[in-house]
């Protein structure tokens, strides 16, 4: 157990640029971006420019005409977005640090050295799925709640600058509390429909003798090809559309569980999505709904089947470079 957990912190400080300081970097762009607008939409030459579009001209309106309900939905929903930029982040660094995992190395020989101690190659490939199943994740979800916290010392600011009795509202440590839970169970979610595309990248970087990027291509690109001459079908791109169609479902759900508000039945933002066209089903995005889904399980066992692979050959193949 040790020596796992020892694995686990030799991949975190020798990835910590990508795990922490680049989703750490992104959350500072966007707070600095929120405090700039902050500043923007609550100078008084602004106002008299824009008129009465002005967000800090329309809040009085807002504070008079919203429910309770809604108002708690509106901030939980504010700090729950921060998730969707740190989420595209995760991605970049997943797949890279994915096609890096196991390639690297043995391009600079490092592997003769991990090969001489006591360490099986099923704890190296393991700590690697650990890394990006678990690791980073927990990472981004930290760095997610500290710009939910973020983003309340601003909201408490735009209170301050527009002088809208909005303070108590955004100091709401039971939403910023929801938002956070849903952003830890959006992670996961999300971590368990990409998990075949994770163990791929893992075998592509166990197997492949150089550039990793255009070798995680070509197959997928060729089974597209074949499939279509030779059955005029498109069921494997299908099968991916679908597990990402579940990413999408895991980082909307909140949304849709939001959207139910016990008082009043339906809120104003499910009436207001369904005007454009956006209509929230609690049945469809459900956890429990996707955790029954078959292509969900079946994604786990082809995730499985290939980080299976990868350990084979990294096992018994001792330098391919």
């Amino acid at each position: 157990m040790n020596t796992f957990l020892t694995l686990l912190k030799r991949e975190y400080w020798e990835h910590k640029t990508g795990f922490q300081w680049v989703p750490v970097g992104i959350s500072a762009l966007v707070l600095f971006t929120s405090l700039l607008l902050v500043i923007f939409f609550t100078n008084d030459t602004v106002k008299v420019s824009i008129g009465a579009t002005n967000p800090t001209d329309l809040l009085g309106l807002w504070e008079a005409t919203a429910s309770e309900g809604d108002k708690n939905l509106a901030m939980t929903a504010w700090y729950y977005m921060n998730i969707f930029n740190l989420a595209i982040v995760m991605a970049f660094v997943g797949y890279f640090y994915c096609l890096g995992a196991l390639y690297d190395d043995r391009k600079d020989k490092s592997i003769l050295f991990w090969k001489s101690l006591p360490i099986s190659d099923t704890q190296t490939v393991l700590s690697k799925v650990v890394s990006v199943t678990v690791v980073l994740p927990l990472v981004i979800w930290v760095i997610s709640m500290v710009t939910n916290l973020g983003m309340m010392l601003i909201g408490l600011l735009f209170a301050a600058m527009s002088n809208g009795d909005i303070a108590g509202l955004v100091f709401s440590p039971s939403a910023i509390f929801m938002a956070s839970s849903y952003q830890l169970m959006a992670n996961v979610m999300a971590v368990l429909w990409i998990s075949p595309f994770i163990g791929y990248l893992l075998f592509i970087s166990s197997a492949t003798k150089r550039v990793p990027f255009l070798v995680s291509w070509l197959p997928i690109i060729v089974v597209l090809i074949v499939e279509s001459i030779a059955f005029r079908s498109a069921h494997f791109l299908g099968w991916i559309g679908n597990q990402f169609t579940g990413i999408g479902k895991a980082y909307s759900t909140p949304m849709a569980m939001m959207s139910q508000v016990e008082e009043g039945g339906v809120s104003e933002l499910v009436e207001v999505l369904g005007r454009v066209g956006w209509e929230f089903d609690s049945g469809w995005g459900s956890y429990p709904n996707q955790l029954m889904d078959p292509n969900l399980w079946f994604g786990l066992i082809v995730g499985a089947v290939f980080i299976v692979g990868a350990i084979y050959i990294r096992r018994y193949r001792d330098e391919a470079l």
